[in-house]
C-alpha cells in the first residue's frame, strides 16, 4: 500500500514550495490585475479555456445531482444540515 500511496502522491501532489508559489501568484495577480482572474479558469498559474462539459448544460445537471446526493448523505449524518440548508440556502 505504501508504494501505491507514494506513486499517487508523486503524480497528484504538489510540494509545499509549488503550492505556496501558486497561492502567492493568485493573491498578487488579483491585486495587480484583477481583470486577469475574474471569471476565468486558472490552472498552474495560467488562464485556460474551460472544458466543454463545464460550460454545457450537462454540468448543471451533474452539479444538481451531486448537490442533492450530498445534502441527502449529510442530512442522514446530522439532521441540522438539512435544516440549515433550508433556512439559509433556500430561495427567498
Amino acid at each position: 500500500m505504501h508504494f501505491v500511496d507514494s506513486v499517487m502522491e508523486h503524480c497528484l501532489a504538489f510540494t509545499m514550495e509549488v503550492g505556496s508559489q501558486r497561492l502567492v501568484w493568485s493573491a498578487v495577480s488579483k491585486q495587480c490585475h484583477p481583470e486577469m482572474l475574474r471569471s476565468k479558469y486558472i490552472n498552474t498559474c495560467e488562464r485556460k479555456e474551460p472544458s466543454d462539459f463545464v460550460i454545457g448544460l450537462d454540468s448543471v445537471k451533474a452539479e444538481n445531482r451531486l448537490w442533492d446526493k450530498l445534502v441527502n448523505i449529510l442530512g442522514k449524518v446530522d439532521p441540522r444540515v438539512t435544516r440549515n440548508i433550508k433556512q439559509y440556502l433556500s430561495a427567498a
